[in-house]
């Protein structure tokens, strides 16, 4: 029997040793929908649909700038599109709208 004092208040019983666990797990990231679909469920033009699905795959809008061979303005403008078809106002939220998509459509 030990006995703890804590904050004024004697604590008697069994010493308590403090427990963990630790899982490590591997993350794999849902595969993104073509850019096909995107289009057809959104009514997105080719190049907002490219701009999509390179944001959902964890592009940056440089990078996006540079595949495609165009400004990051024009990205920005067509990021704008997929915005405004898709009711979302940031990236993060069309990468797990996305992400979903794909979740849903590889669980049929």
């Amino acid at each position: 029997m030990h006995v703890i004092r804590d904050d004024d208040h004697l604590i008697s019983g069994p010493l308590v040793v403090p427990t963990f666990l630790v899982l490590v797990t591997h993350v794999v990231r849902p595969a993104v929908p073509k850019e096909d679909v995107l289009q057809k469920l959104f009514a997105m033009t080719a190049a907002e649909a490219r701009v999509a699905h390179s944001i959902a795959a964890g592009d940056k809008l440089e990078e996006i700038a540079g595949k495609t061979g165009v400004t990051v303005g024009t990205v920005r403008f067509h990021l704008k599109g997929v915005f405004a078809k898709t009711g979302l106002v940031r990236q993060a939220d069309l990468v797990g709208l996305l992400s979903g998509l794909s979740v849903l459509r590889r669980s049929r």
